[in-house]
């Protein structure tokens, strides 16, 4: 009989929250819900471009020639469009690209934990806010930073780190918005429509960042997802 009582109580709980997220005024006539929804979802759909990013800059390390970002003179005096030479071989690559999901495995758990005891949007969106400023930095720790005692390649390492902290709350914190702002006969279709931002994503990052690579340089592939970023909030 308690469980029952318990259970018939966060019942009622749930559904006085879902009714008052779901009866707030609209923007626009568009209920706030799905604004909420479009805009975790797009937000989803820009933090898994940022990882095509450093893919795409890895395929220009390895492969400098394809790179427009920095020209050297070739020993005919003719100039040469190419990235800065660096030393970093495949394995040291990989480093890379893997530290960044260990940071996003390392902070699911305490970011479900956060999502209970604050606001699911908050968590959602200033990790997300912290991931772009960050994107900002890897043009920089990858070719500004001096390259002596590999200084470069581990702030490279601590900012992809960092990056994957901050990536691994969208997800828990995506779960609590679809239960705080989705009433129950919705949830289906706002979580399906919201969850296919992840997937659109490395769609979306590889084509666009494949372009902008070869004819703005693969540097401006950092800077076009803070502006995306920036016009969506």
């Amino acid at each position: 009989m308690r469980i029952s009582s318990s259970s018939e109580f966060l019942s009622k709980d749930m559904k006085e929250s879902n009714e008052k997220h779901s009866n707030k005024s609209s923007v626009f006539s568009i209920p706030k819900r799905v604004i909420v929804a479009i805009l975790t979802s797009f937000g989803l759909l820009i933090s898994t471009v940022i990882q095509t990013n450093f893919a795409i800059t890895n395929s220009l390390i390895l492969n400098p020639l394809n790179s427009k970002d920095i020209s050297i003179d070739d020993d005919n005096d003719q100039t040469t469009n190419t990235t800065l030479k660096l030393s970093w071989t495949s394995v040291e690559l990989g480093y890379l690209n893997s530290i960044f999901y260990l940071g996003y495995i390392l902070s699911h758990m305490p970011a479900g934990f956060l999502v209970h005891q604050y606001s699911a949007i908050k968590i959602f969106l200033f990790p997300l806010l912290l991931l772009f400023i960050l994107n900002l930095l890897m043009p920089i720790t990858i070719s500004t930073i001096t390259s002596a005692f590999k200084i470069n390649y581990y702030l490279t390492a601590l900012v992809r780190l960092i990056q994957g902290l901050c990536a691994g709350c969208a997800f828990p914190a995506s779960h609590g918005i679809v239960a705080n702002w989705c009433p129950p006969s919705e949830r289906g279709r706002m979580g399906g429509f919201i969850y296919s931002g992840l997937y659109a994503g490395p769609v979306v990052g590889f084509f666009l960042g494949g372009i902008l690579a070869k004819y703005s340089g693969h540097y401006s592939i950092y800077y076009a997802s803070v502006l995306i970023f920036s016009l969506e909030s």
